[in-house]
């Protein structure tokens, strides 16, 4: 019988587990070289592994607005982790401005 498909595999794959605690949501608008290097596809990925919902989107002005929901701490880290040097994270970061929406 032949190997199901790679992509039925993932889609198959359980949902992140959602943490307990209180829910935020934020909004940060990244400056720098952020477009067309991964930068929105390792934000994504990054929300689903912090068990948050949310990601980014280019903006006409060359930045990423980044959004995301789901336990504040959680929200927290995805702010510092935007902020810092984190391996593996495309692009470059020039500035992160961060609004908290709840």
């Amino acid at each position: 019988m032949p190997a199901p498909c790679a992509s039925r595999a993932r889609a198959r794959r359980a949902p992140p587990r959602r943490r307990a605690g209180p829910v935020a949501e934020v909004r940060a608008v990244v400056s720098g070289v952020v477009q067309g290097v991964g930068f929105r596809w390792w934000t994504a990925r990054r929300c689903e592994q912090l068990g948050l919902s949310g990601g980014g989107e280019n903006q006409v002005d060359g930045t990423v607005l980044v959004r995301a929901s789901g336990d504040a701490a959680a929200c927290e880290q995805l702010l510092a982790d935007l902020r810092d040097g984190t391996a593996g994270r495309p692009g470059v970061v020039e500035d992160v401005v961060s609004q908290p929406l709840g």
